[in-house]
């Protein structure tokens, strides 16, 4: 007949081993759980991500703006969209980077739209691109997706600062903190593109024997915006300043007027 004492001790260390038995399975199933959790996180974060690029990739006047900022010349295939600013609905127009330079001038005058219909085109296709990028810098100021889930877009960052013609535009219709956004997730942290560096886009000077334009008057939202080409602001070295920076100049500069 079997000791009670010893029975006792059995059955307790029967119990206890079911115990740490079950408390071994709890947390596998709880770890398995909270991995599975994070892979669907994961897995959306990159959904979502992969919409904004189709977004970009399906759009036909955002690849035509990413054209543009891309080519220096040559024909570029007009979106259906842009197709009636021209008076013969051209499918295609020459790209000129100097019309490219005066279509995005803040100061920018109504009449001045109907020099050249490639003005209003490159405005409409430019303003479009800039607002989808504000899209893409809310959702990861938001943390809907990271870096690493939208990696190509520090391509456009990196483009966006090489383009001085498009900083005067960038500060003054309201892009600056959303791009400002981009600037430092994409070349301050790991990213493919952190230390990409294009030349910087001028464009081209007009020649002597050009016809003088008259300057417009700014508007007074943009009365701080200084244009003449011998007063174009320096381009801030790329990895340390951001649009901030080309504010502050153009403050300076601002002040300088005589």
């Amino acid at each position: 007949m079997a000791d009670p004492a010893t029975a006792i001790a059995n059955a307790s260390q029967t119990a206890s081993v079911i115990a740490y038995v079950g408390a071994l399975t709890g947390l596998v199933v709880g770890s398995v759980a909270v991995f599975n959790s994070w892979k669907a996180v994961c897995w959306k974060r990159a959904e979502l991500a992969n919409t904004y690029l189709k977004d970009f990739n399906n759009n036909p006047e955002l690849v035509f703006a990413g054209r543009c900022l891309d080519w220096n010349g040559g024909r570029l295939v007009l979106p259906e969209s842009l197709r009636p600013y021209m008076p013969d609905n051209a499918s295609f127009i020459q790209h000129d980077r100097r019309i490219f330079a005066k279509a995005l001038r803040p100061d920018l005058m109504i009449d001045e739209m109907d020099e050249d219909p490639r003005i209003q085109i490159y405005r409409t296709a430019i303003d479009s691109f800039l607002s989808w990028l504000s899209l893409v810098a809310s959702a990861l100021d938001r943390k809907l997706y990271k870096v690493a889930d939208m990696e190509d877009i520090g391509y456009w960052v990196a483009k966006i600062q090489s383009e001085r013609v498009l900083h005067g535009f960038i500060i003054a219709f309201g892009y600056q903190a959303n791009i400002d956004k981009l600037i430092w997730l994409y070349r301050s942290k790991q990213n493919p593109y952190r230390f990409w560096l294009f030349p910087a886009n001028v464009p081209p000077k007009q020649s002597a024997t050009a016809a003088p334009q008259s300057t417009p008057q700014p508007t007074q939202e943009l009365d701080t915006q200084v244009r003449p080409p011998d007063r174009r602001v320096p381009l801030p070295q790329i990895r340390r300043l951001g649009i901030e920076a080309l504010r502050s100049r153009l403050g300076e500069i601002s002040q300088q007027r005589p």
